[in-house]
């Protein structure tokens, strides 16, 4: 979910310009060697090395590699990475030359013969595809092909590169135990299987000559523009900036979204009346899901009236029940006037016998779906025929964003009664966004669960 209040109703191509104007950045870490911290992959000598190097000048404020601070570190620019995804599961892996003008690609050199990596330095080295002609010749060489893969949810990665004859990867690593100043490719075994020749990911992990911490070091306020992915890779949920991942530090955090079991029954919970109005279609500019812009309110007892933003759609559900996740779900959020935020949710089941209003609503949406954005003639549409019939009763949590900045402060209202839609239709989202967009479950954390009986 992401609900930029500030920034919902700016034009597609405002937000795409900033989008593509974005520069992210990344910090490459390695911890094995003797002091066992964390240690930076940079060019030393001021950038001006060929080869890059184990960070070893200094163990002083490892967040940032030693300098004081992220806007130092950006500005030196010895430790900065960039990753360029190519094709599936394959990357770039760029860096500023010397003279902090151009991009230029880490390579293995010599036709891809030698055994360390170096800045790509025999060509002018700024184009999209390192020097050569087009991605096909780029993916063919293999020079500066790298993978990644994810060894666990906290950022850690093994690092490959195709061997000298092509036709095995091998990792990244740190030789003699760990103990070696340069990387090299993994040349002092088969190069086979998954765990970089270790017997088990366990193995590997503990070893740590070949495990990389690759995160994002640009976290500043503009986190929320920035480009981001669902899965595990460099830009993947455990690299997310703002407060997404404030979980590994803060226990006591309170990020959505959350398996729902265990609740307490209440049945003082005030109900939720719901009062949305008719409003021409409005899509508002988002990249990863569908989002509308909505109108009309809800009040909840005391709590008192909360106005409709918008509503958009995750595939799968992100909240779950007794571990169950639906087909789909739909937040609908809402600001009261001290910007207060509350989400309903409404999950989605695929059925035989859809409900009406809802399968109407969504077919006059499919109808519609960008691109183009909101068509010259707009249909009217109303949130109202989203709502499921018969019981609103809900489960109720505290709970964040489920986007960057993932900020935290949101009440969830979860409805206990889905709505049915037909399968074509669920599979229309699913091709026009092919990709699940929905945050992995985070841990309750003892937070308080409640259930709306009557």
């Amino acid at each position: 979910m992401r609900c930029a209040f500030s920034m919902m109703l700016l034009l597609a191509s405002a937000l795409s310009s900033q989008l593509a104007s974005s520069q992210t950045t990344y910090i490459m870490t390695n911890a094995s060697g003797g002091t066992g911290a964390n240690q930076c992959l940079i060019f030393s000598g001021n950038n001006g090395t060929a080869q890059p190097s184990r960070f070893l000048w200094t163990t002083y404020n490892p967040e940032y590699c030693g300098f004081s601070s992220e806007q130092e570190l950006l500005q030196n620019k010895q430790a900065v990475w960039k990753l360029v995804s190519i094709a599936e599961d394959s990357y770039i892996i760029t860096h500023s030359s010397p003279d902090g003008r151009l991009t230029q690609c880490l390579i293995f050199g010599g036709n891809n013969q030698d055994t360390f990596p170096s800045r790509y330095l025999w060509g002018a080295g700024q184009n999209q595809f390192c020097g050569f002609s087009g991605k096909e010749e780029l993916l063919r060489n293999k020079q500066a092909v790298w993978k990644l893969r994810a060894l666990d949810g906290n950022r850690q990665y093994i690092v490959l590169h195709s061997s000298k004859d092509n036709n095995r990867d091998e990792c990244l690593i740190f030789n003699g135990n760990g103990s070696a100043t340069y990387p090299s490719r993994f040349l002092w075994g088969s190069g086979a299987g998954q765990f970089c020749g270790f017997g088990s990911r366990e193995e590997l992990l503990k070893n740590k000559q070949a495990v990389w911490t690759i995160k994002i070091t640009n976290s500043d306020p503009n986190c929320k523009y920035k480009p981001f992915a669902y899965d595990n890779g460099p830009t993947g949920q455990p690299s997310w900036c703002g407060e997404c991942n404030v979980d590994l530090q803060t226990p006591k955090s309170t990020q959505a979204p959350i398996n729902i079991q265990n609740a307490r029954h209440d049945a003082s919970l005030p109900a939720i009346t719901f009062n949305y109005d008719a409003t021409p279609l409005q899509y508002l500019a988002n990249l990863q899901n569908l989002k509308v812009a909505g109108k009309g309110s809800i009040t909840i007892g005391n709590l008192g009236t909360f106005d409709l933003v918008e509503f958009h759609f995750h595939r799968p559900s992100e909240e779950a029940i007794n571990n169950h996740r639906a087909a789909m779900v739909i937040h609908l959020v809402h600001q009261n006037a001290s910007k207060a935020v509350a989400v309903v949710s409404i999950l989605v089941e695929e059925g035989p016998e859809p409900t009406p209003d809802a399968k109407k609503l969504i077919g006059e949406l499919i109808r519609n779906f960008p691109p183009p954005l909101t068509p010259k003639t707009p249909p009217s549409i109303n949130a109202d025929n989203l709502l499921p019939p018969g019981s609103r009763d809900y489960f109720r949590f505290a709970g964040s964003l489920t986007t960057p900045p993932c900020t935290e402060g949101l009440t969830f209202f979860v409805l206990k009664t889905p709505i049915y839609l037909p399968a074509d239709q669920i599979q229309a989202f699913a091709r026009r966004f092919p990709s699940p967009n929905s945050r992995d479950i985070q841990e309750t954390n003892d937070r308080e669960i409640v259930e709306k009986i009557k």
